[in-house]
């Protein structure tokens, strides 16, 4: 994990471990107090879970630049174990904002993704960058 902070803005590049489920086709339909609802698969709420807790020092150590809430660039490699899997950013994005890592995910405004395969190790390497929430950026600041 590697942090770096300039003029109010932060880059942060880290790995989770895993393999994030497409969210698109991961949905379970059910009944709460008789009203149909969609809700995430098991399997999307287990990688959820996966990476708040590999994050969680990460938010922790870095309290004070987090979350990230404007201008939002994210970058992803994700690498799967096969190559049946589609390419999202969705789930990632949601568990960032989830962890805490980002305000909402609503702010980013680039997204680059880059598909790759390793049956042995499947994971997610992230490089997102923003407007600190613990930072503002003055008029002199803003060139």
């Amino acid at each position: 994990m590697t942090v770096c902070e300039r003029r109010g803005f932060v880059t942060l590049h880290f790995v989770v471990l895993g393999q994030p489920p497409s969210k698109s086709n991961r949905r379970r339909f059910v009944r709460i107090k008789g009203q149909p609802r969609l809700i995430r698969s098991e399997e999307t709420l287990a990688f959820s879970e996966s990476f708040v807790y590999q994050t969680n020092s990460m938010v922790v150590e870095y309290q004070d630049l987090l979350p990230l809430h404007t201008f939002i660039v994210f970058e992803a490699t994700i690498y799967y174990a096969s190559d049946h899997s589609d390419l999202s950013a969705e789930t990632v994005l949601d568990c960032c904002q989830r962890a805490g890592i980002i305000e909402n995910d609503r702010d980013v405004r680039n997204i680059r993704l880059t598909n790759a395969y390793d049956k042995k190790n499947p994971r997610v390497e992230i490089t997102i960058s923003g407007l600190s929430a613990g930072k503002t950026v003055t008029k002199g600041d803003s060139k």
